[in-house]
C-alpha cells in the first residue's frame, strides 16, 4: 500500500446558504472521512474510520504534504507521547521532522473515540471553524492521507 494519496478535491453540493449543513465525503487509501460544516453554529466536524488500530495516519488539508493535518498518533519521539491514541493537529511547515509541530491549542475537540483490534479506529472530532483554514464560503477541501508503518508513533514515512 503506498504511504500516501493522491490529492483529491471533495465538494459540497452547495455553500452555505439558509442554514445548511454541509458535508464533504471522500474514501482514500483504506481511510473513510467525512467532514461536516454546520453553517449556523460554525462549527467544522472529521468523522474518520480506517482499518487498523496499531498504526498511525493522518489527513493534510493541502495537495502537497504541507499546511494542516490531522493525524492519528500518540505523538512523535520528540513530544511528550500518550498512552491513548488521538486525533491532533500538527501544522507541516516543511518535510524535516522538526518543522512537523503538534499545535495543542489548536486540537480538535474529541467527540467519540473507539479504538479496536477488529474494528480499527473510528473517531469523531470538531472544532470552531474559525480555528480551520475553511470559511462559510469554502466550496472544496483538498487533502492527501499519509499512513505510517507499525507504529502509534508519527514518524518520517517514505
Amino acid at each position: 500500500r503506498p504511504p500516501t494519496s493522491a490529492a483529491p478535491t471533495i465538494r459540497p453540493t452547495e455553500r452555505c446558504a439558509n442554514g445548511d449543513v454541509l458535508s464533504f465525503t471522500s474514501v482514500v487509501s483504506d481511510v473513510t472521512m467525512q467532514l461536516t460544516l454546520n453553517c449556523v453554529a460554525e462549527i467544522m466536524s472529521i468523522d474518520v474510520s480506517y482499518p487498523r488500530h496499531d498504526n498511525w495516519f493522518g489527513i493534510v488539508f493541502n495537495s502537497e504534504m504541507f499546511g494542516d493535518a490531522l493525524v492519528f498518533t500518540n505523538g512523535k519521539s520528540t513530544e511528550t507521547q500518550t498512552e491513548t491514541p488521538s486525533l491532533r493537529l500538527y501544522e507541516m511547515t516543511g518535510s524535516a521532522a522538526f518543522l512537523v509541530t503538534h499545535n495543542a491549542d489548536r486540537d480538535w475537540t474529541q467527540v467519540e473515540l473507539s479504538v479496536d483490534a477488529a474494528d480499527g479506529v473510528h473517531a469523531v472530532y470538531q472544532t470552531p471553524l474559525n480555528n480551520t483554514i475553511w470559511s462559510t464560503q469554502t466550496t472544496s477541501v483538498t487533502f492527501r492521507v499519509a499512513i505510517g508503518a507499525d507504529s502509534l508513533e508519527l514518524a518520517y514515512h517514505a
